[in-house]
């Protein structure tokens, strides 16, 4: 055991569990149970059984507030003790230890003389520093024992362990009940069978006086004397029959309880393999449960970056739209500027195709005045010479801008 408050206590609280003849408890969850047994060896000084599984832990309370004061146990919290509070179970023993100390100082010395030097020093020195305190005002048992709310009471004994879940919990408990109901019914088996060779001595002994009485019958019948031979036959066949009576009860009892006892051992460990099969089930739960989380993980990694790659193609959409559209627009633009040009080159078109059209005219009236200009003289050929010549170069630049106007129109089809 360790030795620091809550193991010392927990290790005097087993010293009770070996003069029971019961198995030892490794946590505060199962001292509820001996409660009950313990208050009883406080009122009366003996250690016996005594059961109540409807004990609560304010009973207790309750209890220590009658031999210790209203005041001095304000601090106590039962109800605490009743969820599990591992400090406050230990402050409430402690105060029940207390009283023991105080009230049946024989048998607190008989069974502190079974710890070691060590925890029995230790043990003393606790219960004399809350000694000291004033019982007209509320007890620190907490700060006494030095230790915090939180702190739980831990065992080297390998098969100690604390139940996490409300079920094993209650299976706990429900273990805990059998254990002390076992034992329960074990010492009444030793109480029977105690019983049970007494009255086998007693019996012996009515044989015997049987037999005694036998002879005495015998001598009496000799002297025929028939109505003290008749009262003495029926003293001892009462007699007889009054003893192998109450032999044949005790036995049927005997055999009731060892059946009771049986069963009781049949359910813990009943108990014993369900509480087994609960850990392992919690064990694989909370195995598969960390696979999942991890599996759920690794997915959400993979979904963020799949997010980070469509935001990157959204973002690079965006940009391209935003392109595409000032590209539309120039487009636009240019097409607006291209229809002007078009019109514009339309009319010099016309224009072109009117000025071809005259000189078609032109040329054929041309034509028609070479033959009259042959008969006219020569100072009317030379004036008309230098007309036409003007009018040839005029028809040329004519022609090369109706050429230049064909060119362009066709370079803006092509756009």
């Amino acid at each position: 055991m360790e030795n620091d408050a809550d193991g010392i206590i927990l290790t005097f609280i087993n010293l009770l569990t070996a003069q029971l003849q019961i198995e030892e408890i490794f946590s505060f969850d199962e001292v509820r149970y001996l409660l009950p047994i313990l208050i009883k060896m406080i009122q009366t000084g003996e250690l016996t059984f005594k059961s109540d599984f409807d004990f609560k832990f304010k009973d207790a309370v309750e209890f220590i507030k009658n031999d210790m004061g209203e005041k001095s146990v304000e601090l106590l919290k039962p109800e605490n003790a009743d969820n599990g509070d591992k400090q406050e179970i230990a402050n409430i023993i402690f105060a029940l230890l207390f009283i023991l100390y105080k009230n049946q100082k024989a048998k607190f010395d008989y069974l502190c003389g079974k710890l070691d030097e060590k925890n029995s020093a230790e043990i003393l020195q606790l219960l004399k520093r809350l000694d000291n305190f004033d019982r007209l005002s509320p007890i620190p048992f907490t700060s006494i024992l030095n230790n915090s709310s939180n702190n739980l009471f831990s065992s080297n004994n390998s098969n100690f362990q604390i139940f996490s879940s409300q079920n094993q919990k209650d299976k706990l408990e429900e273990i805990s009940k059998y254990k002390i109901k076992s034992a329960e019914l074990e010492a009444k088996y030793n109480q029977i069978e105690s019983i049970n060779f007494k009255l086998n001595e007693q019996l012996g002994n009515a044989q015997n006086e049987f037999i005694d009485l036998e002879n005495k019958y015998e001598n009496l019948k000799q002297a025929d004397n028939e109505k003290v031979r008749i009262l003495v036959a029926s003293s001892v066949f009462i007699c007889v029959f009054h003893q192998q009576g109450s032999i044949e009860l005790l036995n049927i009892q005997l055999r009731e309880i060892t059946d009771e006892l049986e069963t009781c051992r049949y359910n813990n460990s009943q108990l014993q393999r369900e509480l087994k099969s609960l850990n392992e089930r919690h064990s694989r739960a909370f195995q598969k449960s960390a696979n999942d989380l991890k599996s759920k993980e690794d997915e959400v990694k993979l979904l963020y970056i799949r997010l980070d790659a469509l935001v990157k193609q959204i973002t690079e959409k965006d940009s391209s739209e935003n392109k595409l559209k000032f590209m539309e627009q120039q487009i636009a633009n240019q097409q607006g500027t291209i229809g002007e040009l078009r019109s514009g080159l339309e009319q010099a078109l016309d224009r072109a195709n009117f000025a071809e059209t005259e000189l078609i005219k032109y040329k054929r009236l041309h034509n028609n005045n070479i033959n009259i200009q042959n008969n006219t003289n020569s100072n009317t050929d030379s004036d008309n010479s230098i007309s036409l010549h003007d009018d040839l170069n005029s028809c040329k630049i004519t022609e090369n801008q109706r050429f230049f106007v064909r060119i362009s129109l066709g370079v803006f089809k092509y756009f």
